[in-house]
């Protein structure tokens, strides 16, 4: 038998009390929990999932074939009923999950947001995301007014070979 349990990150503790007595009492159990942390219940295999592959263009043919557009087009359909994708926001679709990495459930919490920003103000904030961690304090020195601004005055204070290394170990592009 096969058990699926979805989303248990809001309920792990209950998720693998509940894992651990069903894997007791019956021996020919197998469970499918999802989670983005561990449940930590004994004979666990955890499964790392990769990103949700992106079109490599913003052409509608490259956009339509992508996991990741099918995925969010399925989501903001479920937040508004008129969306469709079409040759206009195609290019739009393709640089927000591009820009969200294939990551689902970022792809998952932009296209719940479709039907309040439309698609080419999901996308321009998401462009702007950095800006949007900006402070609103005018009177700190520009280096303290967001995040881009601290991490590229920390950058220029590093040598060459620091920042060498600091490229090759960065987590984000760019």
């Amino acid at each position: 038998m096969l058990l699926i349990l979805d989303n248990c990150e809001h309920v792990l503790d209950a998720a693998a009390a509940v894992c651990g007595s069903l894997l007791q009492a019956a021996d020919d159990l197998r469970i499918l929990a999802t989670s983005r942390e561990q449940l930590w219940v004994p004979g666990e295999a955890r499964y790392r999932l990769s990103p949700l592959p992106v079109p490599m263009s913003a052409d509608q043919e490259d956009v339509t074939q992508s996991a990741a557009v099918s995925l969010f087009v399925e989501r903001a359909l479920s937040a508004d009923r008129g969306f469709s994708l079409d040759s206009e926001n195609a290019p739009l679709v393709s640089r927000v999950v591009q820009r969200l990495d294939g990551i689902p459930l970022a792809i998952e919490l932009a296209a719940a947001r479709v039907e309040a920003l439309g698609m080419r103000g999901l996308a321009d904030v998401l462009d702007d995301a950095v800006r949007l961690l900006a402070g609103p304090d005018r009177l700190t020195g520009t280096r303290h007014q967001s995040l881009a601004a601290v991490a590229d005055w920390s950058y220029q204070l590093l040598s060459q070979p620091e920042r060498r290394v600091l490229r090759r170990l960065a987590v984000f592009p760019g």
